[in-house]
């Protein structure tokens, strides 16, 4: 009976409201849960002010109690009662905080160690609860000093390591002393407890720094920590090959001169081969197909094809399960962000036509391979036109085609070089030669050549082109030849354009063809007809710098043939009727984009080959010069110093990994330690690993 139970119920309500007016200890606080439970109103006891550290703790602790009776009465309460509950909730946090920081001020000297730690363990836990995460982790950076070995230094990590997490996504681009921070109470976490769910969490972070910091061995130890039943394993593998993978694909862009030793690159392979095929299969394992276990497929095959495995990878994007190309034509929801369809097409349009030297003599799977080939093409011309896929402004989708199939050319040339470095020359001859005829095939055709299809057919040439150049502007003849075939197509583009109107649909599609076109004739080794290029298009529009960009690179690479052209790339050339170089070089660009968040990267390049400007010119001169060649490397050394310590995550993984190869030969050539960036880095706080008193007690 409704009316019976209610009755009860008030009955009980009396009884428990009676007692907490005069019961005390566990009868009282039992009393409190039955009215929360009856959702009846509760009341803070009436307390003297506390003379003693027992005292204060007691009633901070009492406080405490009132604190999670209330948090558990405003669940069970109407929305329009929830704003008195909360009210009350923050009184007795705050009277809780003020009681534990006057339990600190009445300890004495005969104050149990243990029951101080308890004390600092609440305070630091209500400093974290308040959202007040740099002071949780000031008394977190005590309680992990002063109880190195216990829960409760334990704890103080924790709070600490969680407070600079949250402070390092607060902040801007130099997260430097966060991230120092976060490795100091990581890695104290992970030397300390190291079978914790928190050392755990903490290798995954620190993983991710790693990276980041181009240390991929310390990310791999990282990894190897982490338990393999532990469900951020497969991701972690993913993290961490992809890394590997990387890392591999800049050594081997690497000049010949500076590459490492061809068995410390091969490792390197087949580490990132390995730790992706086990994260692969540990997500396969799972049995749930999400964001992760496509990743991870989408990796291992990029893998497969940038090291002439095009089988292996077609089998891997095909899967009829977890294929990433296999979802993208389905338009499953895990792999319709961002422009990752643009990517598996561009992935899988370059294996179909890696694959045709495999199925020699094989007709019917050539020709597969090809039908295949030719759906990308038209895939991709389909879905740079979706508007989720460009910006929205006119004649975008053809732009972010080009930026497609420019990239696609420069995997290409990574390809064919993997095999050139492993004196796999009719490998090379092979694949150049199917997408030759590949290319040829969709050329000649009469009728459906539009723009898209003849920027990718031209940037393809200019791939195999720079594929087998063995040095910057020494092209072999089989290079010329399909740097001319590229021009020639670059041409055709703007033939058509001046014939038709509407054949480009934006300015600067033109732009950039004009600035391939002139790549093509760099490539070729013709500097003063590539300059004249670049600079009849920086007469329309000085402040393109994209540009500008090409024209110092082209001096500064005219530098192996004249060293006069290292302080051209530097400086600028050709002066306008101003007196102003039209061609700007390096220092001024660094100077118009410094301060520009928009053009961050911009500006660390230009920063960076002014550093190479000097550096080359000091060893291109140094013998003719040799007092010249210390000053000029000491100031590129300087410039660099101060460029890291300005910003030292320097732009990300890409570029600091710049930064540091230049750094090593800098030191290399004046004689000091090769440690690179590691050598500039500023020290550090104290170490949680100092043996203090406080560790001598609690051992």
């Amino acid at each position: 009976d409704p009316a019976e139970q209610q009755k009860h119920q008030e009955e009980a309500a009396k009884i428990a409201s009676e007692m907490v007016k005069d019961a005390s200890g566990e009868w009282q606080s039992r009393a409190r849960e039955l009215l929360v439970e009856l959702g009846k109103p509760i009341e803070a006891p009436q307390e003297l002010p506390p003379e003693t550290f027992a005292d204060a703790v007691s009633q901070a602790n009492g406080a405490m109690r009132q604190r999670g009776l209330l948090k558990t009465q405003l669940e069970k309460v109407a929305d329009d009662q929830k704003g008195e509950i909360q009210t009350k909730v923050d009184e007795q946090t705050e009277r809780a905080f003020q009681l534990y920081r006057l339990a600190i001020a009445l300890a004495d000297k005969d104050t149990p160690t243990a029951q101080l730690a308890l004390v600092y363990k609440a305070i630091c836990y209500l400093f974290w609860d308040r959202g007040e995460h740099l002071y949780a982790a000031v008394v977190g950076d005590f309680l992990a000093r002063q109880f190195p070995k216990d829960d409760n230094g334990k704890f103080g990590s924790w709070i600490a390591f969680n407070a600079w997490l949250v402070e390092y996504g607060k902040v801007g681009k130099d997260r430097s002393y966060e991230i120092e921070q976060l490795q100091r109470y990581g890695e104290n976490i992970i030397k300390r407890w190291p079978d914790s769910s928190e050392s755990v969490t903490a290798r995954l972070q620190l993983m991710a720094f790693a990276i980041q910091d181009g240390a991929v061995d310390q990310a791999l130890e990282y990894l190897a920590a982490i338990p393999e039943d532990n469900p951020n394993r497969g991701q972690a593998e993913l993290t961490v090959g992809q890394a590997l993978w990387r890392k591999y694909a800049r050594l081997r862009r690497l000049p010949a001169d500076e590459q490492p030793d061809p068995a410390e690159v091969d490792q390197l392979l087949s580490q990132a081969e390995k730790v992706l095929k086990e994260g692969l299969q540990r997500l396969e394992g799972g049995g749930k197909v999400d964001a992760n276990l496509v990743g991870a497929a989408y990796s291992l095959a990029q893998l497969y094809a940038g090291t002439n495995q095009p089988v292996e990878a077609i089998a891997l994007y095909e899967h009829p399960l977890y294929g990433p190309l296999t979802l993208v034509q389905k338009n499953d929801p895990v792999a319709v962000e961002g422009d990752y369809a643009l990517r598996t097409y561009r992935l899988a349009l370059r294996t179909y036509i890696s694959a045709l030297p495999s199925f020699q003599g094989d007709t019917a799977q050539q020709s597969a391979m090809v039908d295949k080939a030719m759906q990308m093409v038209e895939a991709l011309e389909k879905a740079v036109e979706d508007p989720q896929n460009t910006d929205g402004t006119s004649g975008s989708g053809a732009e972010t085609l080009t930026r497609i199939y420019i990239e696609m050319g420069s995997e290409l040339e990574d390809q064919i070089k993997a095999l050139v470095d492993k004196g796999d020359l009719q490998g090379r001859d092979a694949l150049s030669k199917a997408f030759e005829t590949f290319l040829d095939k969709i050329r000649n055709r009469e009728t459906g050549n539009t723009y898209q299809s003849l920027i990718w057919i031209a940037e393809t040439f200019y791939g195999l082109g720079n594929s087998n150049t063995p040095e910057p502007g020494q092209p072999t003849p089989a290079a010329q030849e399909y740097f001319r075939r590229a021009a020639e197509t670059y041409q055709n583009i703007l033939d058509q354009a001046e014939a038709d109107p509407n054949f480009l649909k934006n300015p600067r599609q033109r732009t950039t063809i004009e600035m391939r076109l002139a790549r093509c004739y760099r490539s070729l080794g013709k500097l003063q007809e590539t300059l004249d290029r670049l600079e009849a298009i920086l007469k329309r529009k000085t402040t393109n710098l994209p540009v500008q960009i090409e024209a110092a690179e082209t001096l500064f690479e005219g530098g192996k043939s004249d060293c006069e052209n290292y302080k051209n790339a530097y400086f600028g050339v050709r002066p306008g009727k101003d007196r102003k170089n039209i061609i700007w070089g390096w220092r001024r660009l660094s100077d118009i984009t410094r301060g520009h968040e928009k053009f961050e990267q911009v500006y660390l390049l230009s920063v960076l080959y002014g550093i190479r400007c000097r550096m080359d010119l000091a060893i291109c001169e140094g013998a003719a010069k040799p007092e010249q060649k210390t000053e000029l490397l000491n100031a590129a050394l300087g410039s660099l110093v101060a460029m890291h310590r300005q910003n030292p995550q320097l732009g990300g993984e890409e570029m600091r990994s710049e930064y540091d190869r230049i750094a090593r030969k800098l030191q290399k050539e004046l004689g000091q330690n090769e440690a690179g960036l590691e050598a500039f880095a500023q020290p550090g706080g104290p170490s949680l690993d100092d043996e203090t008193e406080a560790e001598k007690e609690t051992e």
